[in-house]
């Protein structure tokens, strides 16, 4: 796939954020926006360089990715590895699910593989709407799983009371 510093900034960095953003919002997780932004940053580029000079094929570069997600969440956003697989976990699995809703427009549209890989523009194109699904997941996703974790603080709180 043909990477540019163009992909970088308006592809890989925005779904590196993307990614970690709505694992750590589906797993109530509180977080520091500027680390966010400081592991988007480097996972974006990790996800560039990777992708761009590992000759691998494919889904392996999705394995050295994981662990560089782990790596990265971990340092910067001071989460224990448990915590870190299921940010990771949660955000893959949105990712998974807008890759399914949107991979078939790349078929209704008529484009061809090759023509996505080559191309910077159609690629970026292609992506947005991934991105935004994954937006959605990670806000009404988020918003429901906070309203979860009330209700079940609340009912803690009763039984307690009671017992």
């Amino acid at each position: 796939m043909k990477l540019t510093v163009l992909s970088i900034a308006i592809r890989a960095v925005p779904e590196a954020f993307i990614m970690i953003w709505v694992g750590l919002r589906l797993m109530g997780i509180k977080f520091d926006m500027k680390s966010l932004i400081h592991a988007a940053l480097l996972q974006g580029i990790v996800n560039f360089a990777v992708r761009a000079f590992l000759p691998l094929s494919f889904g392996a570069h999705t394995l050295i990715l994981l662990f560089s997600y782990i790596a990265i969440i971990c340092l910067l956003l001071h989460l224990d590895l448990n915590k870190t697989m299921n940010v990771i976990f949660a955000g893959f699995i949105s990712s998974g699910i807008a890759e399914l809703i949107t991979n078939p427009l790349i078929e209704l549209f008529g484009t061809s593989m090759e023509a996505l890989e080559n191309s910077t523009l159609l690629q970026l194109l292609y992506g947005l709407p991934s991105l935004m699904i994954m937006l959605a997941i990670g806000w009404f996703g988020g918003n429901y799983m906070d309203k979860v974790r009330k209700q079940r603080i609340i009912k803690d709180r009763h039984m307690t009371e009671e017992g």
